[in-house]
């Protein structure tokens, strides 16, 4: 019996091995199967993103094309190296790697949108063939669901946020819209009001400055509408007005206003102070007969007279220098800057376009109607424009017929998901042709993730709106530099006390082996004390240092910049490391843009310095210019990029920190849209 029990035992024990014999060789084959070279791969490929995403794009680099280096098939890796090096400056070896991509069907809809877009503005000519031709595209009316919202405008003006005022001459009030048409805000003049305002013009630093036709005098009040001051007043004397009508401020301190009861220009200052007026017959000069639009340009002021059909040419003091006049003209009134070299001219039914190096005349756009009447045209700071009809109480929204079907190029340029479920987004919108496309707002954002429409994604911040800046103070390392410590200190010190409240400060010492001396500086002294504190050298290195002042501004969420104090003067081996096309992209195309402080007594700069700061946006300025470093910061302040913070709840599984999570987004406005994608990996848990 028990000889029995001991061989059912004995085949009890083979039956639990064979069958854990069976398993083991299941496991076994299974590893087998196990793809290691793409456990790997991705791997590599995790740690790329999530060094893109912190700015480490060398980093980055190294990991996607070791991921690719284990798997060469790897397609979403190809295109995140591709756009990598995007993001490194290598914009030309970027859009080849996409565009081998494309022929071969590996890319999605939005990233060949966002390839052809690329291409488009790599091979634009600089100036267009042909003139604009403008089109409507929208209309904001005077009278909206019975309510009427303005009556009778007179002017119309952009702000800086993409968005416009327009006088209501009829209701006596300013209003202000948004770039999406929507109004924001009236403007009514506090307790005393406004008595038929007529014209306005915005100043970024001493707020709105608005005429009183009926009240005969001007104005000064905040972007908000909080009357400042009041000045002028009834009469024909010395700083007496009868009927201001256009306005225009020279940036440099005055004001030129048409005062049509008088027939003649009176010119103020910011305090109200009256300078002088002129206008009157002269030995050389008709004299007015119906002053309208007024610019101040350039040192030079124009005014449209109505009865006469011309344009007038005056300096700065109100002497008279040229008459303009075409057959085009017919009754011109309001006068607007279109660019360097061309005005705007508002011109009862047609809006005509004078070029001010060939003295010509050339209709821009027209309005349709029986009762048309065009008193103001302005361009926006999105490229379209805005025309005032006083008698259909509408303001036409236009835009140049050749850009307007074209689409947007939206970016999104990083992802912050350290606080997964919470995932924040930094995006970049700009029209096809590059310029940064202003005053979105939350509406005009749709967002998904995996193709799944994100809930109640929040515009956290729109960066032109906001007044601040990170930049880095990149110090030339060159002997001569080293011999002008004072001027460094006291370009440091300006720098710093009128953007260290505004933002972060590092600072670069640009010698031999470029060194970041400071990182987010927290006091004017230390800025000072770093900016003095390098060594120099013959063979410092400007491209390296360019390089590494840009690294602490990528990530941050304010506007960026690097201020580079300079003899003004490049060596040789300048663009050693780097060409200068590729600085130039890497500037570009993460939101940075270059200015440059020259200590050189004769405020002569390199060209290639000036090339950097003009096509990044930037400036060039002298530490001896009589302002000093003021224009540059102002500059820096009031660059517009295009950017915007938004932020979401994610509702994806991240796999502990291991599922790849697309992005996508689309951007809508009047008609114009653009997509743009990413991906992101949610912290390891």
């Amino acid at each position: 019996m028990y000889a029995r029990r001991g061989i059912w035992k004995y085949a009890l024990i083979l039956l639990v091995l064979g069958v854990m014999s069976i398993h083991t060789s299941a496991a076994q084959e299974e590893v087998d199967t196990i793809d290691m070279d793409q456990v790997y791969a991705e791997r590599e490929f995790r740690y790329g993103i999530r060094a893109f995403h912190r700015g480490e794009y060398n980093k980055a680099l190294l990991s996607l094309e070791k991921s690719l280096s284990l798997k060469p098939g790897f397609s979403i890796a190809q295109s995140w190296l591709a756009r990598t090096y995007y993001r490194n400056g290598f914009t030309s070896t970027a859009i080849d790697m996409w565009t081998r991509m494309m022929e071969d069907g590996g890319l999605s809809a939005a990233m060949e949108q966002m390839v052809r877009i690329l291409t488009y503005q790599r091979e634009q000519p600089t100036e267009p063939e042909e003139g604009p031709k403008f089109v409507e595209f929208e209309q904001v009316e005077g009278r909206q669901a019975d309510v009427q919202v303005f009556k009778r405008p007179t002017a119309v003006h952009p702000n800086m946020t993409g968005g416009f005022y327009v006088v209501s001459f009829a209701t006596n009030e300013v209003l202000e819209f948004s770039a999406n048409g929507g109004l924001q805000r009236s403007l009514r003049g506090g307790i005393e009001g406004l008595n038929h305002p007529f014209d306005i013009t915005a100043n970024p630093e001493e707020g709105l400055f608005i005429t009183e036709f009926a009240g005969d005098r001007i104005v000064h009040c905040t972007p908000t509408g909080r009357v400042l001051k009041r000045f002028g007043e009834t009469g024909t004397g010395q700083g007496q007005l009868l009927g201001p009508q256009f306005i225009s401020d020279d940036k440099n301190g005055y004001l030129y206003v048409t005062d049509q009861g008088n027939r003649r220009v009176a010119k103020f200052d910011y305090e109200g102070n009256f300078i002088l007026s002129f206008g009157r017959k002269t030995a050389d000069f008709e004299g007015f007969q119906q002053p309208t639009g007024i610019l101040a340009h350039e040192d030079l002021v124009y005014v449209a007279d109505k009865n006469r059909a011309t344009v007038d040419v005056f300096d700065a003091s109100g002497n008279f220098l040229d008459t303009l006049r075409s057959s085009y003209l017919e009754s011109p009134e309001g006068l607007s800057l279109y660019s360097s070299q061309k005005l705007l001219i508002a011109d009862e039914d047609q809006v005509l376009l004078l070029d001010l190096e060939s003295r010509t005349f050339t209709p821009l756009s027209r309005l349709n109607g029986r009762r048309v009447k065009i008193v103001s045209a302005i361009r926006d700071v999105n490229d379209n424009l805005l025309v005032a009809d006083f008698n259909q109480n509408i303001v036409s929204m236009q835009a140049d017929f050749s850009r307007m079907y074209s689409g947007l190029f939206v970016r999104i340029n990083q992802v912050n998901a350290e606080n997964f479920p919470k995932v924040f987004l930094d995006v970049t919108v700009q029209r096809r042709t590059g310029e940064p496309y202003v005053g979105l707002e939350g509406t005009n954002f749709y967002i998904t993730e995996a193709r799944y429409p994100v809930e109640e994604p929040v515009l956290e911040s729109a960066i032109d709106r906001l007044e601040r800046a990170d930049i880095t103070l990149m110090v030339e390392g060159s002997p001569g530099m080293q011999q002008n410590t004072e001027g460094i200190g006291q370009a440091a010190a300006g720098i710093a006390s009128s953007l260290l409240q505004r933002g972060d400060i590092n600072v670069v010492q640009a010698g031999p082996q470029p060194v970041l001396q400071l990182e987010a500086a927290q006091d004017g002294e230390a800025v000072r004390r770093a900016a003095l504190s390098g060594g120099g050298g013959q063979k410092w290195q400007f491209d390296q240092g360019l390089r590494l002042s840009a690294g602490p501004l990528i990530t941050g969420g304010e506007r960026r910049a690097i201020v580079f104090l300079s003899t003004g003067e490049l060596p040789e081996h300048a663009f050693e490391s780097y060409e200068l096309i590729h600085l130039l992209d890497y500037l570009r195309n993460n939101n940075i843009t270059f200015h440059c402080v020259t200590m050189n007594p004769q405020g002569n700069i390199a060209p290639e310095l000036v090339y950097l700061a003009e096509k990044s946006g930037g400036s060039t300025t002298s530490l001896y210019n009589p302002r000093g470093v003021a224009p540059m910061v102002e500059r820096i302040l009031n660059h517009n990029s295009g950017r915007y913070i938004l932020s979401y709840q994610s509702t994806r599984n991240s796999d502990f920190g291991r599922a790849y999570l697309p992005v996508e987004m689309q951007v809508s406005v009047f008609g114009r849209s653009g997509r743009g994608e990413l991906g992101y990996f949610a912290p390891p848990e």
